[in-house]
């Protein structure tokens, strides 16, 4: 009977562990998404240091640096309704811009994209989609 009381314990130990360890997680996930990466919030960056349009993906992708809290912050802006298949593009076409960073670079550095968030926007009488990367670069060995 003792050996299942303490079973049971360990159990509800090993829990309650869980649980405060995933709670602490997702604070961290919260404290990044105060920052509100959204077009309302984009429209003070201006003057994108690279812009393209890439025809293949009817999509723009603009590079931006110190923009909305971030130091290097690549946008991808496509037209047409939000789907999944929107936003896999876009990730796509991030890290290649990250892949070609990292092959182009004469210093070494191996360049990597983090999606910040997805908003959609209004455009003469269309929706439109923008995507919100930050570009990272770490020295390779």
């Amino acid at each position: 009977m003792k050996k299942i009381y303490l079973s049971v314990l360990i159990g509800l130990l090993i829990i309650l562990a869980a649980i405060l360890l995933l709670s602490c997680a997702s604070t961290k996930n919260i404290k990044k998404a105060d920052n509100d990466y959204t077009i309302q919030n984009y429209d003070d960056c201006v003057d994108p240091i690279e812009s393209y349009f890439i025809n293949q993906f009817r999509a723009r992708v603009h590079r931006h640096e110190n923009c909305m809290g971030i130091n290097d912050l690549l946008t991808v802006v496509w037209m047409g309704p939000l789907r999944e298949s929107g936003v896999l593009a876009a990730r796509f076409l991030a890290v290649i811009f990250a892949e070609r960073q990292t092959s182009i670079d004469t210093e070494s550095r191996q360049f990597s994209v983090w999606h910040l968030n997805t908003d959609t926007f209004p455009l003469k009488g269309h929706n439109g989609n923008i995507a919100f990367f930050e570009i990272k670069n770490n020295k390779q060995k």
